[in-house]
């Protein structure tokens, strides 16, 4: 056994090439599997050091964009994404819904308005209906932390409209009531800015 050892790690040192092609591939399968699973801290370890050692394709990078969102370290997922985003402009709709709405929820709670409003707005033609409700809604208030109130009065309006349609998703009750007071809250400031301006007129 102890002479076992040595030979076992200078066999390891000196793997082929091809052998070591073959290691990669099941590392990278591993990283793979752990995503699918929803292993995500796992996968990210593992995708971290092939990046280190291989330099990943770009889509690669999308994973661990989404892999980052899920420990919620918005910094880093922004950054991978932004890696991928070639690869994002052309993967399939569904696949690219996600991450442009994970990329968009990162910035948002990074406070970066703009830049969320812009990933969610991307989504608009390509997510399902019932999607189009929570887009709608992060896009009304991207829009009502800026100032924007009469874009945010249409978002929320919109969004509204989705969650009626769809009552099955989660948590429609509390947004429903969240969106009601938004609306009538912005309808009065807009009300009370147009009858500012008439009398100043």
């Amino acid at each position: 056994m102890k002479y076992l050892l040595p030979v076992l790690l200078l066999v390891l040192t000196f793997l082929p090439a091809g052998a070591q092609t073959d290691l990669s591939r099941q590392r990278l399968d591993k990283a793979k599997d752990y995503f699918t699973a929803g292993k995500y801290h796992e996968s990210l370890i593992e995708f971290l050091k092939l990046d280190e050692e291989y330099n990943l394709s770009t889509h690669y990078y999308a994973y661990m964009g989404l892999c980052f969102y899920k420990e919620n370290e918005y910094e880093k997922a922004c950054t991978y994404y932004e890696k991928a985003m070639k690869y994002i402009e052309v993967c399939a709709p569904s696949e690219r819904s996600l991450y442009l709405y994970t990329l968009g929820d990162s910035k948002f709670r990074l406070q970066q308005y703009p830049e969320a409003r812009s990933s969610f707005e991307k989504m608009l033609d390509i997510c399902r209906n019932e999607e189009k409700a929570d887009v709608y809604y992060h896009i009304g208030f991207c829009q009502f932390f800026t100032g924007e109130s009469a874009g945010a009065l249409y978002s929320f309006h919109m969004s509204l409209k989705y969650y009626k349609q769809h009552p099955h998703i989660t948590g429609t009750k509390a947004r429903l009531t969240q969106l009601e007071k938004m609306i009538v809250g912005l309808e009065n400031q807009l009300n009370s800015k147009s009858t500012d301006n008439a009398v100043k007129h």
